[in-house]
């Protein structure tokens, strides 16, 4: 259940997160201990959140170019997650839940969309696409 709430909760922030105001927005939240958050936006109308929980969770996002979007969530403790997107209209959402997880998306490119959902303990997960509208899945589960 937890799950589903977190996946339905990634996907509401990347729907939602769209506006016409040509600033670019990015809210982190943090609650536990030894988090460490670093959002650069570069462009227009780019949006993202990061929300982390548990304590000792790192996330890097670079975002470039114009209207990127990007949710990274985490729960648990010491999860890793870093997104790059450089281009237009990208989207790209991580949520990990578990612990010692760690994921990379590098997008390079227009209108590409990855998502990541991860549960568990030590899974990695790395995506890298390049050109226009490609589309990324990666779900795994357990341990």
């Amino acid at each position: 259940m937890k799950t589903m709430i977190m996946a339905v909760g990634l996907v509401a922030v990347l729907a939602g997160v769209g506006s016409a105001d040509a600033g670019n927005r990015t809210w982190v939240e943090q609650y536990g201990k030894g988090h460490g958050a670093a959002v650069m936006q570069d462009g227009s109308g780019q949006r993202g959140h990061v929300f982390q929980k548990g304590k000792k969770h790192r996330a890097r996002v670079i975002q470039l170019g114009n209207g990127n979007q990007f949710a990274v969530g985490q729960d648990g403790s010491a999860n890793a997650a870093e997104l790059f997107q450089d281009g237009n209209g990208n989207i790209a959402g991580i949520a990990q839940f578990g612990s010692g997880n760690s994921a990379a998306t590098e997008q390079i490119g227009n209108r590409n969309t990855a998502a990541t959902i991860q549960t568990g303990q030590g899974h990695d997960a790395a995506v890298t696409q390049s050109g226009s509208g490609n589309i990324s899945v990666i779900i795994q589960y357990g341990k």
